[in-house]
């Protein structure tokens, strides 16, 4: 049979296989990220494996979350830590603004606000 984590996710290797060679997994019953657009990603890559076109290993670098809390909360790429670690050197640029659907007048024009941080590797880098 195809081989299980003990918390009852398919162990698959880095292009999607079980430990049976037929039998493909991917999304959620997968120890990786359990988001929509990545199970859709893990598909394509799976597809693109099985049918021939080439191997292709799903990328799980940098992909987007979001929090629907208030306010909503996203993130994208690596925490100023990470790529401080990975590259060195990095700058940082923070900004706030009104959000876009509240330049009309829509009562809370002045109490809605975005914060941005922008993280990028330093002038210089080679390879970046």
């Amino acid at each position: 049979g195809v081989k299980m984590e003990k918390n009852g996710r398919v162990i698959v290797d880095e292009y999607s296989r079980t430990s049976q060679p037929s039998i493909f997994a991917i999304g959620d019953v997968t120890e990786r990220i359990a988001l929509t657009p990545v199970a859709l990603m893990e598909g394509m890559a799976m597809a693109k494996t099985m049918f021939g076109e080439a191997p292709t290993k799903p990328d799980h670098e940098n992909v987007p979350s979001a929090v629907f809390s208030q306010p909503p909360i996203g993130t994208c790429g690596l925490t100023e830590a990470e790529a401080a670690t990975k590259y060195g050197s990095v700058d940082v640029y923070i900004t706030k603004f009104k959000p876009m659907k509240h330049t009309m007048p829509t009562g809370r024009g002045e109490q809605e606000k975005i914060l941005m941080k922008m993280i990028v590797v330093s002038e210089g880098f080679e390879g970046a």
